[in-house]
């Protein structure tokens, strides 16, 4: 546990230089931008350099996905970019911590560090001073006599040197619930990263691949292995049934059913069965007798294959509903859970084969999520959406929803402007409106803290396009 180091200068330093790196960065920016992705930067080095002895391997993949997320509010400056760094941060506080924690449960915990690190921060304080450790001891010396002596001699300094007075007067101390603010959001962040923790009884329990005698016999061993062979085989024919009886619908679903009612019911449908399935899969193989193994992987395999296909069936109907009624987030959504789901399947197949646990598969399946959300923050989903439905009117009568991508983010501006004269009067204003935003964000580079890649892109592409049709 970090709490118990002895390195303790090397910790409160590093906090220091994080929370001031932080405050130089975000006070008063006026957007979030590149100051994301040098903060994420200098967060990550601060961390392994603090606790550089227990780090290793288990630094890596945290700090490769801060650096990629805060690389994206650099690049789009999205609010699915900047939630997955402050995620992030947790994360790699928590695998600070605790070895081998995947994702999930890093987040989850370090959230809840976010409101308990700075107490944490006190409490190391005053432990290294009850300790009176030495290191301690200078670096409170170094920071605190200074500190208490410019305070008190400032005062007195104040009140007998008209100069200094008029000097001091010159601060602007309306700003100061604005710098307290900053440091305290800075403080939080970095209390994370240096002084998280975890609870031993989760340590213990929660971190461990191993797997738990307590649901070996829960699920009766040999005596009980046929009924769950035969309940297999049941879920394997109920399953085959429903897929068929899906397929037959699919073919008429626009006669009788929405594609949004028929979609969504059958996406749901698909993530619990997988989810159950995978569970099933590797209690019935891998919880069991040895004798039964082999029997349970067969019926297993063939259980998770209908599921790739029930996934597939899912992936066809979402193509057609958007064939149908164009792209939308929530369209493109579900192929991301459709993925999830069946990279979860594979994950299964190679657990059942492997001898794996219950908390290897929920590990695994976690690491792939993490991976995934990381790298869907590098891309602007709404200029995708906004140049698919461009290019691919939807329905018999080719249509395009203005008012659906003019609610998306100004972005999407630029890629509209040459259907400016195919918009009614109200849709026109609104492109004007986002026009303006995109214009005023380039003063954001102003501050080179702000600077956002796309942000530049985008009105490089407005000042092209007024260019090429003013040649017309």
């Amino acid at each position: 546990n970090p709490m118990n180091t002895s390195n303790i200068s090397l910790r409160l330093l590093s906090l220091i230089a994080s929370v001031g790196s932080f405050f130089f960065l975000f006070y008063r920016a006026p957007e979030p931008g590149l100051n994301w992705f040098i903060y994420a930067l200098i967060a990550s080095i601060l961390a392994y350099y603090a606790y550089k002895p227990e780090l290793k391997a288990r630094y890596l993949l945290p700090a490769i996905g801060v650096v990629i997320s805060g690389f994206s509010v650099y690049f789009n400056s999205s609010n699915l970019a900047i939630v997955a760094t402050l995620l992030s941060f947790g994360y790699l506080g928590m695998s600070v911590v605790a070895p081998r924690l995947e994702p999930g449960l890093g987040m989850l915990m370090g959230i809840m560090n976010y409101l308990m690190s700075p107490f944490a921060v006190l409490i190391r304080f005053f432990q290294g001073l009850g300790k009176q450790d030495k290191s301690f001891k200078r670096v409170i010396g170094v920071l605190v006599i200074p500190s208490i002596l410019l305070i008190i001699f400032g005062g007195l300094y104040y009140q007998s040197s008209t100069a200094f007075k008029e000097l001091v007067d010159l601060i602007s101390w309306d700003r100061l619930p604005a710098i307290l603010f900053t440091l305290l959001v800075g403080l939080f962040i970095s209390a994370v990263l240096l002084y998280a923790f975890i609870p031993e009884y989760t340590k213990q329990h929660m971190l461990s691949d191993a797997k738990s005698k307590e649901l070996v016999e829960t699920m009766g061993g040999k005596n009980l292995s046929t009924s769950w062979f035969i309940g297999v085989w049941t879920v394997i024919i109920l399953l085959a049934l429903v897929i068929i009886l899906d397929i037959q619908q699919g073919k008429s679903t626009a006669t009788y059913q929405t594609y949004s009612s028929h979609l969504h019911q059958s996406v749901y449908s698909s993530i619990v069965s997988i989810v159950f399935a995978a569970v099933l899969a590797i209690l019935t193989t891998n919880y069991l007798s040895e004798e039964s193994k082999s029997r349970f992987k067969i019926a297993n395999t063939i259980f998770l294959g209908l599921n790739l296909v029930f996934v597939g069936l899912n992936v066809w109907h979402n193509s057609a509903y958007i064939a149908e009624f164009g792209l939308t987030e929530k369209r493109l959504i579900i192929y991301y859970y459709l993925f999830l789901a069946a990279s979860g399947i594979l994950v299964t197949v190679y657990s059942v084969y492997r001898d794996k646990s219950l908390r290897y598969l929920y590990r695994a399946n976690a690491f792939i999520v993490y991976g995934t959300v990381a790298l869907l923050t590098t891309m602007n989903w709404h200029r995708y959406i906004a140049s698919y439905n461009l290019s691919h009117p939807y329905g018999k009568n080719q249509l395009v929803d203005y008012d659906y991508l003019l609610s998306l983010d100004h972005s999407v501006a630029p890629l509209l402007l040459p259907y400016e004269d195919d918009m009614n009067p109200s849709q026109q204003e609104r492109l004007s409106h986002r026009i303006d935003r995109c214009e005023r964000d380039r003063y954001r580079h102003d501050d080179f803290r702000s600077t956002c890649i796309e942000v530049n892109k985008i009105n490089n592409e407005i000042k092209a396009y007024y260019s090429n049709k003013s040649k017309q």
